[in-house]
């Protein structure tokens, strides 16, 4: 009996500690708990906190999350320099939507200076069967196999 009752509370103990990690994708997936509503209450600006620990520790989902935020100026004070450093640090990581939305900024020259020619490098994710358009803001002309 001493056993089973030590036996579920170390275990209880252990789920409970996993469920707190400080891993990014945790923190992200509780970012995306506070805004969405899920769980106990809906709460911005923890979202928002969550999605900035998660990105601090390069976690690509939260660095785009979090780039949304300071560029459209939702809950946060919009900062349109903060956004296209976040979208580029995720299109680094081989994030293909953060390189669009990083290189949308340079071509509107939005928190950057105007570049119609800026390219935005990103890294093709392993096992992609789809071709990849050679990554400039204009109409890709040319596809890559």
């Amino acid at each position: 009996m001493r056993r089973t009752i030590l036996t579920s509370i170390l275990v209880l103990w252990s789920t409970m500690v996993l469920a707190q990690s400080a891993s990014p994708d945790a923190l992200y997936e509780r970012g995306m708990d506070a805004i969405t509503g899920v769980g106990t209450s809906r709460n911005d600006m923890l979202g928002i906190d969550y999605f900035r620990r998660s990105a601090d520790l390069g976690y690509g989902p939260a660095q785009i999350a979090l780039a949304y935020y300071y560029e459209t100026g939702t809950v946060i004070a919009g900062n349109q320099s903060q956004a296209v450093d976040l979208y580029h640090k995720a299109a680094q990581q081989g994030d293909p939507l953060a390189g669009w939305l990083a290189g949308r900024r340079y071509f509107l020259g939005n928190g950057v200076p105007r570049d119609p020619d800026a390219v935005i490098p990103t890294q093709p994710r392993s096992g992609s069967s789809f071709p990849r358009p050679r990554t400039t803001l204009s109409a890709p002309t040319t596809w890559d196999d």
